[in-house]
């Protein structure tokens, strides 16, 4: 689906169009760990505080 859609964002969403681009390429590779230094500043409050502890986990995958 990703590789599918071409995803474009307007003014202010550069970490977020970095992100998809991330997603593309791990969905191609068939990985499934967020790399070190992945952009979040786009990730809303409320789910920031999940995405802390799952990369203090060491499990971005977690559900």
């Amino acid at each position: 689906m990703l590789a599918a859609i071409d995803f474009q964002g307007g003014t202010g969403t550069a970490e977020l169009m970095e992100a998809v681009a991330l997603l593309k390429r791990l969905n191609e590779s068939g990985g499934r760990k967020v790399p070190e230094g992945a952009p979040t500043s786009f990730v809303p409050t409320r789910y920031a505080e999940y995405l802390a502890k799952a990369r203090k986990d060491g499990d971005e995958t977690r559900g």
